[in-house]
């Protein structure tokens, strides 16, 4: 039992007494779930301030660890390898096409006149040798054939020599091809042809009147695209070239479309005189077998190489050719008759 309060000595005493009774009445007043939820507020604001500080104090990490970053990164080398690529590549030496004669620029008109180069070989006692030998390959079977290879990867016709792998050959057989003239012009094509490698390819074309492409099958149909340049191929061509007839006219340009189809890397042209489709050619060549390269200008796609054989009478049209389309021009003249003993 609690003791009766003790009765206020004065009125100032009183005074008090009577404040601390009210203060004491309010508190009991108070609700329970107030009293919770003060001290839930209170205690939300003490955790938060916790994660703030916690927060504050991840951020000031993160800005003292970013100077570092960037150091390490400054410190890293760069890698070289794109360096070094281009090294390699300054130090390839670009091939250059390297063509006979210096008026390759110019495309101009094939009837113009021309200086003619003096070189000029024989077919005298040398001819007969080389026909000799010729000869000798095939009626031996072939044997030998494949071990007769220029060396330098190129072809060699009447003293003209071409770089590349692929050759077509085209040979005049008209009429005034007749007297010698034709059978010699074929052995020195036999023979050009057995100096291939094997891994180097031909195509023969005899023109006049129309083509006539190189059939290796009896009866068969004219092949259609070059090739190897085998014991057998040869052999084959040999048969081939045995049949084959003088007939009128000389139309060249049948012969030359069926050579730019094949795609070769030279093509060697022989003639003892003037082409019947002279204007034809012209344009044919001018369209088909000139590049225009942004850097380099007009070049020819195929190098011609022509053969003036016994006779000047073409001399000015194929040293034109071969000059404007990066071959050589070569004249053969007839060999001189040897006085029998």
């Amino acid at each position: 039992m609690e003791p009766a309060p003790s009765e206020p000595e004065n009125d100032e005493d009183y005074y008090y007494e009577e404040e601390a009774l009210e203060r004491r009445s309010w508190v009991r007043s108070v609700p329970g779930w107030a009293v919770s939820m003060l001290f839930h507020v209170v205690l939300i604001l003490v955790l938060a301030n916790v994660s703030l500080s916690a927060l504050s104090e991840n951020e000031i990490s993160a800005l003292t660890i970013a100077p570092q970053s960037d150091e390490v990164l400054e410190t890293v080398e760069p890698l070289e390898f794109e360096q070094q690529e281009l090294d390699v590549m300054e130090e390839i030496e670009m091939p250059s096409i390297d063509y006979a004669d210096a008026g390759l620029a110019s495309f101009g008109d094939l009837s113009a006149p021309t200086e003619l180069p003096s070189q000029a070989i024989s077919v005298g006692s040398g001819a007969e040798s080389t026909m000799q030998e010729v000869g000798a390959l095939f009626e031996a079977g072939g044997e030998g054939l494949s071990d007769h290879g220029v060396g330098d990867g190129g072809a060699e016709f009447f003293g003209v020599k071409a770089g590349g792998r692929r050759f077509v050959f085209l040979v005049d057989s008209s009429k005034s091809m007749g007297g010698g003239k034709f059978e010699a012009a074929c052995q020195e094509l036999l023979y050009a042809i057995s100096k291939l490698e094997k891994d180097q390819y031909f195509y023969i074309i005899f023109f006049d009147h129309d083509a006539a492409r190189m059939t290796l099958t009896p009866g068969g149909p004219p092949e259609t695209r070059c090739v190897p340049a085998t014991r057998e191929n040869m052999l084959a061509c040999q048969r081939w070239v045995s049949t084959v007839e003088l007939e009128l006219k000389t139309n060249v340009y049948e012969s030359f479309v069926y050579a730019l189809d094949l795609l070769p890397d030279a093509i060697y042209v022989l003639t003892d005189g003037v082409f019947s489709d002279r204007r034809q050619l012209d344009n044919l060549l001018k369209s088909e077998n000139v590049l225009d390269d942004v850097i380099d200008g007009k070049r020819p796609k195929v190098a011609i190489h022509t053969v003036g054989f016994y006779s000047r009478d073409g001399e000015e049209v194929l040293s034109t050719i071969s000059r404007e389309y990066g071959g050589v021009y070569r004249f053969v003249p007839k060999p001189p008759k040897i006085p029998k003993r």
